[in-house]
C-alpha cells in the first residue's frame, strides 16, 4: 500500500450540491434567498455574501436620499450617460439607472463582467 493511501483518515465528502440531512438543505434554501435581489429586483446570483452587503447598504442610502458621487459613482460614456456605475471593492460594480425620480439598481456585476455589459 502507498503512503498516500495510508494517510486518508476521513471518509471523502459526497459530490454534488446537496450533502446532508434536512438542516442543511434548509439553510442552502436560506442563504439562497438571502443571497437574491428579489425584494430589490436584481439578481446576486455568484455574488460574496460580503460584496451582497454592501450592494444592499447602498441601495438603501441612495434609496434614502445620499447622492452617488458619495460613493464614487461614476457615469458611463456616451451612449450610455443614464447608467451610473458605482464600485464594490476592487472586484465588483453596482450599476443604476438615473431617472427622474432618482436611481434604480440595475444589476450587480463582477469587474470583468461589467467591463463585457451591454445595456438591453
Amino acid at each position: 500500500m502507498s503512503a498516500a493511501r495510508r494517510r486518508r483518515t476521513r471518509p471523502r465528502r459526497r459530490s454534488g450540491k446537496y450533502r446532508g440531512g434536512p438542516r442543511s438543505a434548509d439553510r442552502n434554501r436560506r442563504a439562497a434567498r438571502d443571497r437574491s435581489g428579489a425584494s430589490r429586483g436584481i439578481s446576486f446570483a455568484r455574488i460574496p455574501r460580503r460584496i451582497v452587503r454592501r450592494a444592499r447598504a447602498i441601495i438603501a442610502e441612495l434609496a434614502a436620499g445620499t447622492s452617488w458621487r458619495a460613493y464614487r459613482g461614476k457615469r458611463l460614456v456616451n451612449q450610455r450617460r443614464e447608467y451610473i456605475s458605482v464600485p464594490i471593492g476592487r472586484r465588483y460594480r453596482l450599476l443604476f439607472r438615473a431617472d427622474q425620480d432618482g436611481v434604480r439598481p440595475i444589476c450587480c456585476l463582477s469587474h470583468e463582467a461589467y467591463n463585457k455589459w451591454k445595456p438591453s
